[in-house]
């Protein structure tokens, strides 16, 4: 196995819709439809589909993937990727973020360290640039004050993760990656491990994150309207790795859809008392600086030039 050095913490929306509405009625007038819409007008939408897998052990594998439902249907992106698994609701009605969880963490597990390797990070800014994201998408959850705390840590080389064989053994190291052999239409996974029974009550044992390379992402200030915002889409995945599932709340970082050119970069009062319902308000946490970002040289996103192809590139 690659080595893991960890590496303690570093203490650490834009409106686009009226503009989004011209960029659609120019490009239907030309007959086409922009990269941002979908094909019936509307905004072009990921969307969440949650499977679950049992595992030897009395272990159970919880697979949350983002999905561009226009390039995949979400069943069939699911079925790759968990062969075998069954679907579940995660938020589904009115349920605020508060009261639609995944598993939780026990306590002697909590600092959780979430291990980060920026290997293929498709960031025109390089990839060290992504290093100071993931450090400022953990302090924000940091941040609200619970009895949850989530510390950053270095990977230094791209290891196996849940993701990658769903029904492996794991390893119990949580890790944020960079996958290039994701199936089309998959922008990336979180996939979380627990042991106990479902009436005795889940306790986490492992967390991975995993993003395609092959989507036009966003890593700057601003998010162009034909590409997805990696900052928002790595908070929303790390909720899901805390615990909370899914919320109706139109402005929460837990909604379950995202729309090209969106950003949702900062936890809401949803995603808050989502939190603190699973491990209470905690002390508030130290002041501490937010990471120093670089910054970008000229040109904010990068459109991917990777071969689309299925899974087993």
């Amino acid at each position: 196995m690659s080595r893991v050095r960890i590496i303690p913490s570093r203490h650490i929306g834009v409106s686009a819709s009226l503009l989004a509405v011209a960029i659609g009625a120019a490009a239907l007038l030309q007959g086409h439809t922009p990269a941002s819409m979908a094909e019936d007008g509307g905004p072009r939408l990921t969307v969440e589909r949650t499977r679950t897998l049992e595992l030897p052990g009395g272990r159970r594998l919880t697979v949350t993937a983002i999905i561009d439902p226009q390039l995949v249907d979400p069943e069939e992106a699911m079925d790759e990727l968990a062969p075998g698994s069954l679907p579940i609701s995660v938020g589904a009605g009115g349920a605020s973020a508060a009261f639609t969880i995944f598993d939780v963490w026990a306590k002697p597990d909590i600092p959780v360290t979430m291990h980060y390797s920026p290997d293929n990070a498709p960031a025109p800014q390089g990839i060290s640039y992504t290093t100071g994201l993931v450090e400022g998408a953990i302090a924000k959850w940091d941040a609200i004050g619970s009895g949850m705390r989530v510390v950053y840590g270095e990977l230094t080389s791209p290891i196996a993760s849940m993701c990658d064989n769903p029904d492996g053994a794991g390893d119990g190291i949580n890790t944020i990656q960079w996958r290039s052999n994701l199936r089309n239409g998959v922008l990336g996974s979180t996939c979380t491990v627990t042991n106990g029974r479902l009436d005795a009550g889940l306790r986490v044992v492992e967390a991975d994150i995993v993003f395609s390379t092959k989507f036009n992402w966003s890593f700057g200030e601003v998010t162009p309207l034909d590409a997805y915002d990696w900052r928002s889409t790595l908070l929303h995945e790390l909720g899901h790795v805390i615990g909370l599932g899914h919320t109706t709340t139109a402005d929460a970082v837990m909604l379950a859809s995202l729309a090209r050119g969106v950003q949702r970069r900062t936890p809401q009062d949803d995603d808050i008392q989502g939190v603190r319902s699973l491990y209470g308000p905690g002390p508030a946490p130290e002041a501490k600086p937010v990471p120093q970002i670089p910054a970008p040289p000229p040109g904010l996103t990068r459109r991917a030039t990777l071969p689309v192809v299925g899974k087993g590139e």
